[in-house]
């Protein structure tokens, strides 16, 4: 995994209610997400353009985290990887890349930020030598983080490990039809219901 899951629709939850957030936390705080999304995505594009000329074809699958988040691009993944008979994947949650401040932002307005929109995120599977990836992100791919979130499998179960709870991963709403199916759409029919509740803990 190459990037910050949910930051893209995180940000756009921190702008729409900077006011309130800016004053549950110390000047300066959710600075990170004021960061220019076109930035981020620069650096995934030009990291998937480095892992195209380092991989041979069909060594490295990627795929970008976009409207659905991390649970639709692993169900997408999925989905890619079943010609070679790969049905199933352990994910470990706690090496999800997220900013400390997407949680925050996420946690104080009730949005999933595993169900978030992000536009500068890439997830790889490496179907040759994982080392192949951590090699051509030490060659300079600095900006963001890489980290290693699990494996796939033969079998069908997919599964999300959180510590010592396993759960399997049901298919996304909405998954591969015309019908929103990000949390970000969530939040933005709350604000304009006015049902939004930004909670001050």
């Amino acid at each position: 995994m190459y990037g910050y899951a949910g930051k893209r629709g995180s940000t756009e939850i921190y702008h729409t209610c900077k006011e309130e957030l800016d004053s549950f936390f110390p000047i300066g705080y959710l600075n990170a997400l004021c960061r220019d999304p076109e930035t981020d995505k620069a650096l995934c594009e030009k990291f998937l353009s480095s892992l195209n000329e380092y991989f041979k074809e069909d060594e490295c699958l990627c795929i970008f985290v976009k409207e659905g988040g991390i649970y639709y691009a692993l169900w997408d993944m999925q989905e890619a990887l079943k010609d070679k008979k790969i049905y199933g994947f352990n994910i470990d949650l706690r090496s999800v890349l997220m900013l400390q401040e997407t949680i925050e932002v996420c946690e104080r307005t009730g949005i999933n930020p595993y169900e978030l929109i992000s536009d500068a995120l890439l997830i790889c599977v490496d179907e040759a030598n994982e080392d192949k990836l951590l090699n051509c992100y030490n060659e300079g791919f600095m900006g963001m983080e890489l980290s290693k979130i699990g494996y796939c499998t033969h079998n069908n179960d997919k599964l999300l490990i959180l510590r010592d709870k396993n759960r399997n991963l049901n298919k996304p709403a909405g998954y591969k039809k015309t019908e929103p199916c990000d949390e970000i759409y969530k939040f933005r029919k709350s604000k304009e219901d006015g049902s939004l509740c930004v909670r001050k803990f």
